[in-house]
């Protein structure tokens, strides 16, 4: 017996691609998805390439782009370019481990330009070593509300912990508690469980007390 296609939603999202719709195979036995790219076009890409860990996440655009910073401003901005990336997938990305999904945005400034927050970030501390921070974390990201911060800094300016719940019933006053008593478990893929991005983690499924 063959195995049960999955379905991918219109809409669904694969880092710049969106899924439009499924297409005809181009050889048996396979599954094509029309998605469009961020930058516009529109390509086919099998269910496989969209769903593996490190698939298809553009037209190709993407890795463009990643070349393209790395000779234009070297390879230890490239993080900063990551981080640039990581900022507007949080806020726009439902799919993305660390989504925000509460309203928070990225200033104009910053959202169509990555020049303009590469130079706010040369000029206000930025390291390799520092995280981008919100000073407010009910903020959005723009000048005055973020800094360049360590990892214990960002912990004691986050939201005050919500308690989960394990499948199994037991119960967690926090993600860091939770994920210290399951083993293989990561806090992140137990946020995503939690906020609906993904459906299980380490065994389990997890939700909000």
């Amino acid at each position: 017996m063959g195995k049960t296609a999955i379905i991918l939603p219109s809409g669904t999202r694969f880092g710049r691609l969106t899924v439009l719709g499924r297409v005809p195979p181009t050889s048996p036995g396979q599954i094509n998805w029309e998605c469009r790219c961020d930058c516009g076009k529109i390509v086919v890409v099998t269910g496989g390439n969209l769903r593996r860990k490190n698939g298809t996440r553009s037209c190709r655009c993407l890795s463009r782009d990643r070349g393209r910073a790395r000779r234009t401003h070297g390879r230890k901005p490239w993080r900063l370019y990551r981080a640039w990336t990581r900022m507007k997938n949080r806020c726009s990305n439902p799919t993305e481990i660390y989504w925000h999904g509460r309203g928070i945005t990225v200033c104009p400034e910053w959202l169509t330009s990555y020049e303009a927050f590469r130079d706010w970030a040369l000029a206000n501390g930025y390291h390799a070593n520092l995280s981008l921070d919100r000073i407010d974390n009910n903020g959005n990201y723009e000048p005055a509300n973020c800094r360049w911060t360590t990892q214990r800094v960002q912990a004691s300016n986050s939201r005050r912990p919500r308690a989960v719940i394990r499948s199994d019933g037991h119960r967690f006053s926090s993600i860091a508690d939770a994920t210290r008593a399951t083993p293989r478990s990561m806090s992140s893929h137990i946020s995503a469980v939690c906020r609906g991005v993904q459906k299980t983690h380490a065994g389990y499924v997890w939700s909000y007390a």
